[in-house]
């Protein structure tokens, strides 16, 4: 299973928010402005700024929602259900040998 690193960080404004330089690394963050807006942005120091993804609603409904998928199944355990007189007698008996 993969996984996502996701970092939070806060910004007085968005234009603050916008510059890729104000973000320690790159990465996905969920940045939080004070006026109350929050999202998801990917950040490429690469390039000079970067781009809201989603609104932190929105990718808390999904990581719920794959939170859910990812959940490994349970699977019964398959136990042997022949012992070895069997086996030995079967094999006996296809090959015509007593």
């Amino acid at each position: 299973m993969k996984t996502v690193e996701i970092n939070y960080i806060d910004f007085d404004t968005n234009d603050q928010a916008m510059k890729n330089e104000n973000y320690p690394c790159n990465g996905l963050f969920m940045t939080k402005i004070k006026n109350g807006n929050s999202d998801l942005r990917f950040v490429d120091k690469n390039v000079e700024i970067n781009f809201c993804i989603a609104p932190e609603v929105l990718c808390n409904n999904i990581l719920t929602i794959t939170q859910k998928h990812i959940e490994p199944e349970e699977t019964p355990v398959q136990e042997n259900k022949y012992n070895g007189d069997f086996i030995l007698e079967f094999s006996r008996i296809l090959l015509n040998r007593k």
